[in-house]
C-alpha cells in the first residue's frame, strides 16, 4: 500500500486509544451507503428442544430481499413497494408480474441437517373477485440479482427446479409451500443461493394475486420456517440474543449471497480469518464482524475486476465518515485498525461503475481477534 501519498492520506481515530492505520483518498468519493433503511425483520427461533446430543431448532427467517418486476412497465423497480405483484395486471398497465425473493440462511450452522423449510406468504388482496383459484410456481434462481435495481428488461431469470406452489385461492390470508430440499442445497452449498421467482398465471387478462412485501413492515412479510437439526459440535447460534458459554456466532464464508446492499442486509458475521468472494456486479456489497475482545482487524480485497473500487470500514453502524477508507485501488485495497474495540464493524466494498455481467470474483479476507 502507498502510505506515504500526503494528497491521498486520511488519518481517522475510531475511539481515544484506538489508532488507525491510514488510508488513501483519491478524488472519486462513493456516495454514502443507505443508512436509514426499513429496519429489517430478524430471524427468530421458535422452538430449541433437545433430544440427547441432538438440538432440533425451529427458525422463522424473514425475506432480505422481496419484489416485483412488470412486463408493461419494463425498465420501472418495484423494490419499494408494499406489495409482491403475480399474475396479469391490466388495470394498472403492469402486464405479466413476477416476484422475486430471497433468504439468508447464514442463521443456520452450515453442517446442520435440514428437517423441514417451508415458504409461507402472506396474501393481502386479489382479483377479480370471486375468481378462481391461480396456480403458482416457483423458481429456483441460478443468476443473481439485486431487489434494488431488478427490473422486467435488465434481468433475464435463468433456474434450475421448479416447485409447485399450488392452487391459490382469491382469499386474504397465509399461503405455504415446501422447499425442503432446495434449502438443504443452498445450506451444504450445492446449489447457490439466488432465491426464488414466482410465477401465476400470466394469461392477458385482469388476474392478480398479491402478496405482502418487507416493506408493509407489518410482520405479514414473506417468511421461511425452517426446522434443523444440529450435532454437539455445532456451536452456532446466530439467531439467539443472548448465548452463555457458547463462542459467538460467525459465517465462514466463501460466496457472497444477495442482495447485500445495506446495513440490514450485510452478510455475516464473518468468522476470524474468513475468506470470502463476490461479484462486482452492484454499487454495494456489505459483511459485517463481531469481535469480543480489543485486537487488530484487518481486511483486504484482491484479485478485483471492478471500475474504481473502495474498501469502506465502520464502527457500530454504517454512517457518516468511515473508520478507514482505501480509495487508491491501483495498489491494492487494505484496511487495518489497531487495538479495534469489541464490537460490531460493517466492511462495505464500493464499485464506483459496476458491471453486470462480471463473472470474475474478488477476494476479501478478513483478520479480526
Amino acid at each position: 500500500m502507498n502510505l506515504l501519498k500526503a494528497s491521498m492520506v486520511l488519518l481517522l481515530f475510531l475511539l481515544p486509544g484506538t489508532l488507525l492505520t491510514a488510508a488513501h483518498n483519491s478524488a472519486i468519493s462513493a456516495p454514502a451507503p443507505d443508512v436509514n433503511p426499513p429496519a429489517a425483520p430478524e430471524p427468530v427461533a421458535l422452538n430449541e428442544p433437545r433430544h440427547g446430543d441432538a438440538t432440533t431448532v425451529t427458525l422463522e427467517i424473514p425475506a432480505s430481499g422481496d419484489t416485483f418486476t412488470a412486463s408493461g412497465k419494463p425498465t420501472i423497480n418495484f423494490s419499494s413497494d408494499v406489495g409482491l405483484r403475480v399474475g396479469f395486471n391490466v388495470a394498472q398497465g403492469n402486464g405479466a408480474q413476477r416476484v422475486f425473493l430471497f433468504f439468508s440462511l447464514s442463521s443456520i450452522p452450515p453442517s446442520a441437517t435440514i428437517q423441514s423449510a417451508r415458504l409461507r406468504l402472506h396474501q393481502s388482496s386479489f382479483s377479480p373477485t370471486g375468481d378462481a383459484s391461480m396456480g403458482m410456481l416457483a423458481r429456483v434462481l441460478s443468476t443473481p440479482w439485486d431487489p434494488s435495481l431488478l427490473t422486467w428488461a435488465n434481468y433475464n431469470p435463468s433456474w434450475g427446479a421448479e416447485i409447485g406452489i399450488g392452487m391459490v385461492p382469491a382469499a386474504s390470508g397465509w399461503i405455504e409451500t415446501s422447499i425442503t430440499s432446495i434449502a438443504q442445497d443452498w445450506l451444504s452449498g450445492d446449489r447457490a443461493n439466488y432465491g426464488l421467482m414466482i410465477q401465476g398465471d400470466e394469461t392477458p387478462q385482469q388476474r392478480e394475486r398479491v402478496f405482502t412485501s418487507i416493506n408493509a413492515n407489518d410482520g405479514l412479510h414473506p417468511r421461511l420456517v425452517v426446522t434443523y437439526e444440529t450435532s454437539p459440535g455445532d456451536t452456532y447460534h446466530a439467531f439467539a440474543p443472548v448465548v452463555l458459554n457458547k463462542p459467538l456466532a460467525c459465517w465462514p464464508g466463501s460466496n457472497e449471497a444477495e442482495p447485500n446492499n445495506t446495513a440490514p442486509t450485510a452478510n455475516g458475521p464473518i468468522c476470524p480469518g474468513a475468506a470470502i468472494s463476490g461479484l462486482p456486479n452492484d454499487q454495494w456489497d456489505m459483511y459485517y464482524l463481531e469481535t469480543t475482545r480489543a485486537g487488530d482487524i484487518t481486511t483486504t480485497l484482491t484479485n478485483y475486476f471492478g471500475d474504481g473500487m473502495q474498501l469502506h470500514l465502520y464502527y457500530g453502524a454504517i454512517g457518516g465518515s468511515p473508520s478507514f477508507l482505501d480509495t487508491e485501488d491501483s495498489d491494492g485495497l487494505q484496511a487495518t485498525l489497531r487495538g479495534a474495540q469489541p464490537g460490531r464493524y460493517y466492511i462495505a466494498i464500493y464499485t464506483e461503475t459496476p458491471n453486470p455481467v462480471e463473472t470474475r470474483r474478488y477476494r476479501l479476507q478478513v483478520s479480526s481477534p
